[in-house]
């Protein structure tokens, strides 16, 4: 399989972001000018320092796809790998950044790096606790003087963890998400691939977006994966699913939702975004097995199936996209 790597626009943004990096421009500062010309990000949300940097680090811009960063045993919690435990698979995805540049810009960030001992890190967190009053992702990695999540997760393997040192114990919070969340990122990034796989034999052409949530099918046809964890507003109310939309204006949501216990996967969901009232059109949406059944959303148990679906709905969209442009 051989990906390519999002739309003409998103590629120059990559690039660009790479080439103010060589010019010591930092994170915050990128963020801030990206967020000034109203460059959309793939999540939806506005540009911040974590996720500029979490580009300038992306083997994927030099054609790599890396695995193994993290792994665990049955009954234990996730460890990061050191690198060289890494296994990485080179050029199987067309490369957009030049290796030289790539490297040039990872010897910058290296430079940047400051070693704070744990207990300043914590006390720093603890510092931004009491002036902001809660603490999140977002709040982390948009706070100067505060390391990446990234960082807190590899001291202490988990925020869970590091908020517990602190005293930052709130019960408004849904722990089992956040210790969760980056395993399950993991298996809708590994979903992606094989949907991607799965269109590409079928003679479809497939851009991966700017991160590993995204496809675009044949140039035109825009595609999100999403996670759906089960919940109960209350005691015995139907399960529910949550939804977070992306702000992109994609054509389908696909949507892998998880048993009543998020431990495992029910199934996968096609949602049309057209289907969706104006109610849906805020940040998110919840729904039940009732309202899938009467929106008629597909539902599959494999990526191949849910790929083949895709190939026949989406091509039939591609031909209409076609058929305008002609007239």
């Amino acid at each position: 399989m051989r990906i390519r790597q999002g739309t003409e626009d998103e590629v120059a943004v990559v690039r660009s972001i790479f080439q103010q990096c060589l010019k010591r421009t930092s994170d915050e500062e990128i963020a801030r000018e990206l967020n000034r010309q109203a460059i959309p990000t793939w999540i939806g949300r506005p540009w911040n320092r974590g996720l500029v940097c979490r580009i300038l680090r992306n083997e994927n811009y030099i054609g790599n796809i890396v695995y193994n960063r993290q792994s665990h045993k049955l009954g234990t919690r996730k460890v990061s790998n050191s690198p060289d435990k890494w296994v990485r698979a080179e050029r199987c995805i067309e490369p957009i950044v030049d290796p030289n540049v790539f490297q040039r810009v990872q010897r910058i960030l290296q430079d940047r790096r400051i070693e704070i001992a744990e207990g300043e890190m914590l006390s720093r967190l603890r510092r931004t606790l009491l002036k902001r009053g809660r603490l999140s992702q977002a709040i982390i990695n948009n706070t100067s003087g505060l390391p990446h999540v990234e960082t807190f997760y590899l001291h202490f393997g988990s925020l869970r963890n590091a908020y517990s040192l602190i005293g930052y114990n709130s019960t408004e919070r849904d722990w089992s998400y956040l210790d969760t969340k980056r395993a399950w990122a993991d298996v809708r990034a590994n979903f992606v691939r094989e949907v991607a796989a799965g269109l590409e034999k079928l003679g479809r052409k497939i851009a991966m977006g700017p991160s590993d949530d995204q496809l675009r099918i044949d140039g035109e046809v825009d595609v999100s994966f999403r996670i759906a964890r089960a919940q109960k507003a209350r005691e015995g109310c139907l399960t529910q699913w949550r939804v977070y939309r992306p702000r992109r204006p994609d054509r389908w949501i696909i949507v892998i939702r998880l048993a009543d216990d998020n431990q495992s996967v029910l199934d996968y969901l096609t949602i049309p975004t057209h289907t969706l009232t104006e109610r849906h059109h805020a940040s998110h949406f919840t729904f039940t097995t009732e309202a899938c059944d009467r929106l008629a959303f597909d539902c599959f148990e494999t990526a191949e199936a849910l790929a083949q679906s895709l190939h026949r709905r989406t091509r039939t969209a591609t031909k209409q996209i076609a058929r305008r442009s002609r007239i």
